[in-house]
């Protein structure tokens, strides 16, 4: 079965619902126009019986030609294509993916800077957060929210639960503080609870990339 099947399957469904985008605080103007120049929309294609599905999601870059997202975004795909607010596509090929904790490598054309890979503590409750996404391939949409509990494993993973609604096509999307530290990567919601989102935390991301031996970084 094809991933994106499987990920339809299990306890938490691709990003399907909607929610209110909101506006930065002036304090962090400068962190949106640095989101706007590593954050991508992705457009992935899967034909199947002469049949052509595409997928939208969101991808981050945090190394010069190098991009991380959800691996029920790309995994399977014939074809994977990002792009930025400039509109440039860049075809991208996985280089590491981690189908448990559905997260993805890819390696795209280089372009200078990345969003910093800082280890990050367990953010307290209430929290407050923000995503950047490609809603139905919108770019670079932004909304808020808060920390809603602890951390918690659901099949054995560990994840972040947020109150912030989310679109289709925001998988893959970075999840922040206020300060801008990257806490996660948006991965859906939960089953029937679509007011409760949630993300994997940054330390699996850093974990694919020190298993894979991914070089490159800055």
């Amino acid at each position: 079965m094809n991933m994106v099947a499987k990920a339809l399957s299990v306890c938490v469904l691709l990003c399907a619902q909607p929610s209110q985008a909101s506006t930065l605080p002036p304090a962090l103007a400068e962190l949106q126009h640095q989101l706007e120049r590593v954050v991508y929309c992705i457009v992935s294609r899967w034909t199947h019986e002469g049949k052509t599905t595409v997928y939208h999601g969101t991808g981050v870059q945090f190394a010069p030609g190098l991009v991380a997202t959800v691996a029920h975004q790309v995994d399977g795909m014939d074809d994977i294509a990002l792009y930025r607010g400039d509109f440039r596509f860049s075809q991208a090929d996985i280089i590491a993916i981690d189908r448990v904790h559905d997260l993805a490598v890819l390696r795209v054309a280089k372009r200078p800077g990345g969003l910093a890979l800082n280890t990050v503590e367990d953010m307290p409750v209430g929290t407050e957060i923000f995503k950047v996404g490609c809603p139905f391939g919108l770019f670079h949409v932004t909304a808020q929210g808060r920390i809603q509990t602890p951390r918690t494993r659901i099949d054995g993973r560990s994840l972040m639960a947020m109150d912030m609604l989310i679109y289709t096509g925001d998988s893959g999307g970075p999840v922040l503080d206020l300060q801008g530290r990257w806490l996660g990567v948006i991965r859906g919601y939960l089953t029937g609870t679509p007011n409760i989102s949630i993300a994997m935390p940054i330390e699996q991301l850093q974990a694919l990339i020190q298993e894979a031996g991914i070089q490159g970084l800055e």
